[in-house]
């Protein structure tokens, strides 16, 4: 492939792609899948080589896949990160399964809700993911915590609940001394 790729036959993509496909194969193998992979780059995008690649460890090594599977899920996570501004990092990796799930449930409130939505997808998907999780929220079936319904505590001061709301006062908190702002509270 990298000869094809030098003559602009196939992306270093692709190349990638095929590389990181054959390179767990036993010799014998790798030789007809970099040649079956390479003539499908000529065709075909780095996802689908990507893809193609996948299925042909599968055939050709399924214990090797079985195994890598296994792997991949095993280095699953999720963190969330409270940063100084008030913001929250968040980074993860999900295995095959887990981002299928993810993203099947994510797609139907990630579209744009119209004309106006400037959102930008990284945007709608955030919003979406909080969506599924408020949802998750009111659907009172998640496990009881610590004796408790999981919830989401908001602390309103009583002057900002019957309109007397002094200067620099913040309109509400989230449990642990999270302020929130008054957008903020109209949105939870």
């Amino acid at each position: 492939p990298l000869a094809a790729a030098r003559a602009g036959a196939v992306t270093f993509d692709q190349v990638r792609a095929i590389e990181r496909a054959v390179r767990p194969l036993a010799g014998a193998h790798q030789a007809e899948a970099v040649e079956l992979l390479s003539d499908l780059a000529g065709r075909a995008d780095a996802g689908a080589v990507r893809v193609a690649g996948r299925r042909l460890r599968e055939v050709v090594d399924p214990d090797g896949s079985l195994v890598e599977h296994e792997r991949q899920f095993t280095r699953r996570f999720l963190t969330l990160s409270p940063m100084l501004d008030g913001m929250t990092a968040v980074d993860g990796l999900l295995d095959a399964e887990a981002a299928g799930v993810v993203a099947a449930a994510l797609a139907p409130l990630m579209v744009p809700s119209g004309p106006t939505d400037d959102r930008s997808a990284g945007q709608r998907r955030a919003d979406a993911l909080v969506d599924i999780a408020a949802l998750a929220l009111r659907s009172e079936q998640l496990p009881v915590l610590s004796g408790s319904v999981a919830s989401l505590d908001v602390v309103v001061p009583l002057d900002v609940l019957v309109g007397r709301q002094g200067v620099g006062m913040l309109p509400g908190q989230l449990e642990g001394a999270v302020p929130l702002g008054t957008a903020a509270m109209h949105r939870v």
